[in-house]
């Protein structure tokens, strides 16, 4: 998916937007290179591949019901 930026848009909070979560914040900066000519905020208008939601990975705490 290819997401056009918003003026003061921020990583974390594209990656809150489409994965209500900010844990692919890493993935999506490893998509997009050129993001670490930016600071924090990034300008109108740059492209940005965002990985698909399936990749978006869970991690579970593991029960034990008899130990």
């Amino acid at each position: 998916m290819i997401y056009q930026t918003k003026d003061g848009d921020t990583v974390d909070r594209i990656c809150w937007h489409f994965y209500q979560s900010t844990a692919m914040a890493v993935k999506v900066y490893n998509e997009n290179r050129h993001l670490t000519e930016y600071g924090p905020k990034l300008p109108a208008g740059l492209n940005l591949v965002l990985p698909e939601r399936k990749a978006v990975e869970t991690v579970h705490p593991s029960v034990t019901l008899f130990g």
